[in-house]
């Protein structure tokens, strides 16, 4: 994100509803930019002072590469806004000022070309325009389309969720309709989950890994579990969120082993895992981390069934150091 003296705003990396959480870190607006080294003169953001609609402060969002830091085209571009707690999305165009309800959001911007590789939290307090608007420049990754049919009947009012697997940093998450989901979803090109979750959040079935191709559709077909599985989605606490958040360790305990998780994604804002093939026997989910704390939790997989585990884990509390007199 480029930075040239920016105004303080309550802006924060986050991750949607569904498989996430929100992770915090306080970013900074643009209130006064000047054009990028190397960007194509026409590219130029517009002029903070034009940031108003009707007598109050509007948003912009404006894709920039993420290799090579130039202002990118944003026509066919959109910035995706959910009001967080919500499953709506909002949709503004990238490049124009637009102004939400007072409230928080998670947005990204995405194009059949590129999409934001993580989510963007952010406030809007309203109140009177004070002379600028806020401007926002948000790197853009490669991005593709994940297609997905669920080949038995789904459960009534299921959905589909998609979770991207980064190498580091926050996970883009995604939730849609049967219908859209067939149609293709945008999502970075690299890892993604994809799940068939009913009304009430419970997973029904979740795909293994797959490889999103840039400017490409990925077919994925769901079906229900042939054995016991697992789906661990665990909170860290607000305090214990950031890129400095302690690492965890998960397995799933059956008594005769502890197995590690097929897929375990550890997020600044949550840690997700995925346990595809377990015994049909009682075993408990149990954490190792030197900060974090979670107590074991029991499970009871059963055959053709999806246990999904959802909880937060608590800061260890330091000793106090003691003094002598």
């Amino acid at each position: 994100m480029i930075i040239r003296r920016g105004f303080y705003v309550a802006l924060r990396f986050a991750n949607p509803p569904s498989f996430v959480t929100t992770a915090i870190l306080l970013l900074f607006c643009i209130a006064s930019v000047s054009p990028v080294r190397g960007a194509e003169p026409r590219w130029q953001l517009p002029a903070a002072e034009s940031g108003v609609i009707n007598g109050h402060t509007a948003i912009l969002f404006w894709p920039q590469s993420a290799d090579t830091h130039e202002l990118l085209d944003p026509r066919d571009c959109e910035v995706r806004v959910t009001p967080k707690g919500t499953r709506t999305e909002l949709t503004f165009a990238c490049g124009e000022w637009f102004v939400p309800p007072v409230g928080a959001y998670i947005a990204w911007v995405e194009s059949d070309r590129w999409m934001s590789p993580a989510p963007l939290a952010f406030r809007y307090g309203g109140g009177p325009f004070p002379g600028k608007g806020t401007r926002v420049v948000t790197p853009v990754v490669a991005a593709g389309r994940v297609s997905v049919f669920v080949k038995d009947k789904p459960p009534s009012k299921a959905s589909i969720h998609f979770l991207s697997l980064p190498n580091k940093g926050y996970a883009i998450e995604r939730r849609a309709t049967l219908e859209e989901s067939r149609r293709g979803i945008r999502m970075p090109a690299f890892g993604c989950l994809v799940g068939l979750f009913t009304e009430q959040n419970d997973a029904v079935a979740i795909s293994r890994p797959v490889a999103v191709k840039a400017r490409d559709t990925m077919n994925v077909t769901l079906a229900a579990a042939s054995r016991p599985m697992v789906v661990a989605v665990l909170d860290r606490p607000i305090t214990a969120k950031g890129k400095n958040a302690a690492p965890v360790r998960l397995t799933v305990n059956t008594g005769s082993a502890a197995v590690p998780p097929d897929v375990f994604l550890d997020t600044p804002g949550r840690v997700y895992s995925v346990w595809y093939a377990l015994p049909k026997s009682r075993a408990n989910l149990t954490m190792q981390s030197d900060e974090l704390a979670l107590e074991p939790i029991s499970l009871e997989p059963d055959r053709r069934t999806v246990s999904t585990v959802r909880s937060t884990m608590k800061i260890i509390p330091k000793l106090a150091k003691s003094t002598t007199p």
